[in-house]
């Protein structure tokens, strides 16, 4: 007596294994497409990303989109079809790294203060200090927040955060815009 039928995906074609997908929605009919064209979609993302652990880490995610597309999306070259969502999962992902690093770049412009010499430290009787509080004064409050915080009493993105309720890149434009707005005063001066 046999309770439990093995199902014989090796005689199914891609087209049969989706469409039993999109009607039980079980997934091990994608398991199967998973079996046959991991190798594959490894390939693509391997040469596009240039790094094996995220290539592997692409085809899983690639994969599980699959189980929520195939639902939605009539495919007709199945092989195709996954090299097209592979090639866009890796393009994406590289957009969004650079995007990262590019952000990264944007916001690391920032005056490093421990590094600053003592000689170039501003004290409150200096004029230069009341032309500069003078100019943070005109920023918007959002913007002299931040900067007083981060530049005069030295808090870290992260504490800033905690103090504002702004999120860490809301703490960063802030501090961005402020230090433009201040340059563009004092030389203005």
């Amino acid at each position: 007596m046999i309770f439990f039928k093995k199902i014989r995906f090796d005689k199914l074609s891609d087209s049969e294994l989706v469409s039993f997908y999109t009607k039980s929605g079980d997934s091990e009919y994608v398991g199967e497409l998973f079996t046959r064209y991991s190798h594959l979609v490894y390939g693509v993302c391997l040469y596009l990303l240039k790094n094996r652990d995220e290539a592997k880490d692409a085809v899983i995610a690639i994969f599980e989109q699959l189980l929520k597309d195939l639902k939605n999306t009539e495919v007709k070259n199945h092989k195709a079809f996954l090299h097209t969502v592979a090639r866009n999962y890796c393009f994406m992902q590289k957009r969004g790294s650079q995007r990262l690093l590019r952000r990264e770049q944007i916001f690391a412009d920032g005056i490093d203060l421990e590094t600053l010499p003592a000689e170039f430290e501003i004290k409150k009787e200096d004029e230069d200090y009341q032309i500069l509080h003078s100019a943070i004064n005109q920023l918007n409050d959002e913007q002299k927040l931040c900067i007083e915080l981060f530049f005069m009493q030295k808090k870290s993105y992260s504490e800033i955060t905690e103090i504002t309720n702004y999120n860490t890149n809301q703490v960063k434009s802030y501090i961005q815009n402020g230090k433009r707005n201040l340059r563009n005063f004092l030389t203005s001066k």
